[in-house]
């Protein structure tokens, strides 16, 4: 089998890390705190464009727009 420290080599399911501010907005609507939609959409864009840069320059696995912007697994927060 094939090994890497610097990216992941084989197709993966789930998610990708948020970044932290994402991960905050998502864990605040989910117990029920108002948020601030324009701000989750700024913020969810701007981690979905890091994202695509690193797949452009070959240091991030494909992903689909999805995996960024799913918010499900904070339900359970």
């Amino acid at each position: 089998m094939r090994w890497s420290d610097e990216r992941i080599l084989t197709t993966h399911t789930g998610s990708l890390p948020r970044p932290p501010e994402l991960t905050r907005l998502y864990v605040r609507r989910a117990r029920g705190e108002a948020i601030d939609r324009a701000e989750l959409d700024r913020v969810g864009k701007a981690a979905l464009r890091r994202i695509v840069d690193k797949q452009i320059d070959g240091s991030a696995p494909p992903i689909s727009k999805s995996q960024i912007g799913c918010d499900q697994k904070w339900r359970i927060a």
